[in-house]
């Protein structure tokens, strides 16, 4: 038993294999009397919710712990032995059928993400909309990008970048109208600098201006829980990693390297050292879509391109030179918005389906809890016979990730659900 740790499940009966291991301190060991308690009848007690709610950790929250006394206080429904067993075998039944859904479930995660892979590797294609002859090819907005990018020098808002190596390899051939080019191209990169951050900052709880960090940044997702702030004058004068338009966003360093998202609060905000900003030459026209190049980043292909040249070390870390020599398939604008739209439609189910799955694990959850409250709840009975709820089918389809606890689903939804794969998953090859 964990002194600090029990809250949160830190307990557990010792496998046979660590006999005579040594644990470290704030650990509480107990010897059981195996004449009087099956340690495999107290193995599924200490999965029930009853168990969990006799432990109350005493001190501040900061240090709540659990005392060895308070562990001999817990009071566990003991029949005699043989009633133990009886219980045990049931239970052992039960959960085994609730571990194949389990692993069901797991493996429905795991096709959904592969799902979404799919259909983002296809939208970098052009592979999920039809092409329109009256688009305006990407050469032309590029020319634009360009045109704004020099203006921009000219004006002293940004540097005059380093000159990009060529594009000579590249993962697949274009659609017509497209253009492969770099982050560099047709973005300004830029980061906080340590210096900046070790003269100026000065993290507070309360300010003007809320600070991205590196846990604030998930995949496709901004988290505003726990921000820190710095005042509005020091954002001022560190103007160049401000946020204050939209723009994507990326951990570069440490944990969660890669991840991006996109910034678009409509207030300001500023980069904490460990996040870029990546703001797209949108300045005097709309050319390319953020959101386009958000999936792209997000696809195998993007993972790949943003990894290649990081920095392996004992904190994987991405140069800015590395996120501007990144290469993107760049349609034209109106096919950038159409690919959007499809794969906005497309991750909406694929949210849909991840709902399921993941209502059907709250239920098995539920489940357990159930079969556990029934067996405990008669571990007393006279007659020594302890009725379970039904357990689990295993009997389910391959795709039907959207079935509850019972491996049932409504009819009208699989087909339903089934009609709308189709249907979002029949790719125009136009």
């Amino acid at each position: 038993m964990a002194e600090i740790d029990a809250k949160v499940g830190g307990y557990g009966i010792v496998p046979s294999e660590l006999d005579g291991a040594i644990v470290s301190s704030h650990y509480y060991l107990y010897d059981i009397n195996q004449d009087k308690l099956s340690l495999s009848y107290l193995k599924y007690y200490l999965k029930t919710d009853d168990f969990f709610n006799q432990i109350k950790p005493q001190g501040s929250t900061n240090y709540a712990a659990i005392r060895p006394k308070d562990i001999l206080d817990i009071s566990i429904p003991l029949p005699h032995l043989e009633v133990q067993g009886n219980i045990t075998n049931k239970l052992k039944v039960v959960y085994d059928n609730i571990e194949l859904c389990n692993a069901k479930i797991e493996s429905n995660f795991q096709n959904i993400f592969a799902l979404r892979q799919s259909i983002l590797q296809e939208a970098i294609q052009g592979k999920l909309v039809s092409q329109d002859t009256y688009d305006e090819p990407a050469s032309i907005l590029l020319q634009r990008v360009k045109d704004e990018k020099e203006q921009l020098i000219k004006e002293k808002k940004i540097k005059k970048p380093k000159t990009l190596s060529p594009i000579e390899l590249v993962p697949f051939k274009l659609r017509k109208n497209w253009a492969w080019v770099k982050m560099g191209e047709v973005s300004f990169i830029t980061k906080l600098a340590g210096f900046e951050y070790t003269k100026f900052f000065d993290l507070k709880d309360n300010a003007e201006v809320p600070v991205i960090r590196a846990q604030n940044v998930k995949m496709n997702k901004i988290d505003t829980n726990n921000l820190k702030y710095i005042d509005r004058k020091v954002s001022d004068t560190l103007h160049r990693s401000a946020l204050y338009k939209k723009c994507l966003i990326m951990t570069f360093i440490g944990a969660g390297i890669g991840d991006v998202a996109i910034f678009d609060k409509g207030k300001r905000f500023h980069l904490a050292p460990n996040v870029a900003k990546i703001e797209l030459f949108n300045n005097f026209n709309i050319n390319i879509e953020e959101k386009y190049i958000l999936y792209y980043l997000m696809s195998a292909l993007g993972r790949t391109e943003i990894f290649k040249f990081s920095k392996a070390t004992a904190q994987p870390s991405l140069s800015m030179e590395t996120i501007r020599e990144i290469i993107v398939p760049l349609p034209p604008l109106n096919e950038q918005k159409r690919i959007v739209e499809r794969v906005d439609q497309l991750m909406v189910l694929c949210d849909e389906l991840e709902k399921a799955v993941e209502q059907s694990k709250s239920d098995i959850d539920m489940l357990m809890q159930s079969v556990l409250k029934v067996a405990f709840s008669q571990s007393e009975k006279d007659d020594n016979v302890v009725d379970f709820p039904s357990t689990i089918s295993n009997e389910i389809e391959d795709w039907e990730i959207a079935a509850r606890s019972t491996g049932e689903i409504n009819s009208d939804t699989k087909v339903k659900i089934k009609n709308r794969v189709i249907e979002l998953l029949g790719k125009s090859q136009q």
